[in-house]
C-alpha cells in the first residue's frame, strides 16, 4: 500500500476546504473554552412537574461540592390561589422516600415551602417549574466529617460533641425500637411549626422503626430528642457538616468520634 502524499494532498485543497476545515477547528477550541466557562460561571437546571423526580440527584450533585444554590420557583400559593415567581438560596431538600419531592428556599430571610400539591399539601407553593442554579459561588470552609456507627440511648448524642455555636448538620440513620406513630406525627407537626425543616422522619411508612435523620440542625434535633424521649438505638455511619470550620472545630470532632474520614469540601 502506498503512503498517503500529503504534498499532494494540500495542493488539492481549495481555499474553500482551508475555510472550512478552520472553521471546523475554531468551532472545536470555542466548544472546549464554553465547557470550561460553564463550569467556572455554575449550572442552571430546570424542572417541571414530570421532571421533578430527578431534582434530589441534581441538588447533591451541587451540595456535594458545597455550592450556594439559587433557586426560581413558578406556581400556585397555598393560600390565595394566585400563580407567583420565588426567588431566593435552597436550605434543604428531600423526597420523603420517594412519596414527593419538598424543597425548603429561603425567601429574603423567611422559609418558604415548596412541592407538588399532590405530595406536599402543607406547602407554600405548589411547584409548576423550579430551577436550581449554582454561579461559582460556595459557602467557606466546608468540612465533612464520617463518624462510625454509634449505639445510642436519645437523639442529643448525635451532636453532643460537636462544638457550641457550629453551623453544622447532620445525617444518619438509625434503628430503633420505636413504632409509635403518634409521635412520629408530633414530630412532623413541631418541626413544620418550628422551620418547616422535616429532616428527622420515619424511614418509609412501613420502616417506622427506622428514623431518617436528613441534614438536621441542632433545633430539629433538640425538638426530635424532648418528643421521642429513649430510642435504644443503633446508628449508620454518620455525617456531620460544618460550615465555617475552624482547627478547633476538626480538633474537637475527632476528639469526641470515632472519626473514619475528614473530608474538606472547600
Amino acid at each position: 500500500m502506498k503512503k498517503p502524499n500529503f504534498k499532494n494532498i494540500l495542493k488539492r485543497l481549495t481555499i474553500v476546504d482551508i475555510a472550512i476545515i478552520l472553521l471546523i477547528i475554531v468551532a472545536v477550541v470555542f466548544a472546549f473554552s464554553q465547557v470550561g466557562a460553564d463550569d467556572d460561571k455554575g449550572q442552571s437546571v430546570s424542572f417541571d412537574s414530570s421532571t421533578l423526580n430527578k431534582l434530589v440527584e441534581k441538588y447533591l450533585s451541587f451540595y456535594r461540592d458545597g455550592n450556594v444554590i439559587k433557586t426560581s420557583v413558578g406556581g400556585y400559593n397555598s393560600s390565595s390561589g394566585e400563580y407567583q415567581e420565588l426567588h431566593g438560596t435552597v436550605l434543604w431538600v428531600d423526597d420523603n422516600s420517594g412519596a414527593g419531592v419538598r424543597v425548603l428556599i429561603d425567601v429574603d430571610g423567611e422559609s418558604v415551602l415548596a412541592g407538588l400539591y399532590k405530595d406536599v399539601k402543607n406547602a407554600d407553593i405548589y411547584i409548576e417549574h423550579i430551577t436550581l442554579e449554582t454561579t461559582g459561588e460556595k459557602y467557606k470552609n466546608v468540612t465533612e466529617f464520617k463518624i462510625n456507627p454509634m449505639q445510642i440511648d436519645n437523639l442529643n448524642e448525635i451532636n453532643e460533641g460537636i462544638p457550641n455555636n457550629t453551623n453544622y448538620t447532620v445525617s444518619t440513620t438509625i434503628a430503633t425500637d420505636l413504632e409509635d406513630s403518634q409521635s412520629y406525627q408530633e414530630l412532623s407537626n413541631e418541626l413544620y411549626i418550628n422551620g418547616k425543616r422535616n429532616s428527622i422522619r420515619p424511614l418509609a411508612i412501613d420502616a417506622q422503626s427506622q428514623l431518617l435523620i436528613n441534614m438536621a440542625k441542632t433545633k430539629e434535633i433538640a425538638i426530635a430528642s424532648e418528643i421521642l424521649g429513649s430510642l435504644n438505638g443503633q446508628t449508620d455511619i454518620i455525617t456531620i457538616r460544618i460550615y465555617g470550620t475552624t482547627e478547633k472545630d476538626i480538633a474537637a470532632i475527632k476528639n469526641a468520634y470515632d472519626v473514619i474520614n475528614i473530608r474538606k469540601i472547600t
